[in-house]
């Protein structure tokens, strides 16, 4: 992984110069001035589309909680909504079978993450039950 084989400032550098519009060879160029290291372009794109589908699924799971939490605080003031829908798929499932399922999701979830993007989501971390003691 790119990524981590670059510091901060290295990987700040990529990613400005990424933003601005400047080609692989430019950023290749300026990181052998600047920190006399060679990056093969692969590697430069490797690490910028990294920080980008990261981005995005911090932006992603920031969206779905504040939905969850907007839900969340509709359904306190108004009780009377849950009586009127009945969730089929999951109605049938004691607590332990819903912990069960939740545990697989997060399981499936964790496989498919980069070790970059677990350290960016400790919630999702194996072990982790934050969510669930949250909500139950």
């Amino acid at each position: 992984m790119a990524d981590s084989k670059l510091t901060h400032d290295q990987r700040t550098l990529v990613l400005r110069m990424h933003g601005e519009g400047y080609r692989y060879a430019d950023i290749q160029r300026q990181l052998k001035m600047n920190f006399g290291i060679s990056l093969h372009h692969e590697s430069i794109r490797s690490t910028c589309v990294q920080k980008l589908i990261s981005s995005l699924l911090r932006g992603f799971v920031s969206l779905i909680w504040a939905v969850v939490q907007q839900a969340r605080e509709e359904t306190e003031k108004r009780p009377e909504i849950m009586n009127s829908f009945s969730v089929n798929e999951f109605s049938h499932m004691s607590d332990e079978d819903l912990k069960g399922t939740h545990e697989e999701l997060l399981a499936k979830v964790r496989r498919s993450l980069s070790i970059e993007e677990k350290k960016e989501f400790p919630l999702l971390e194996d072990g982790r039950n934050d969510l669930i003691e949250d909500d139950v």
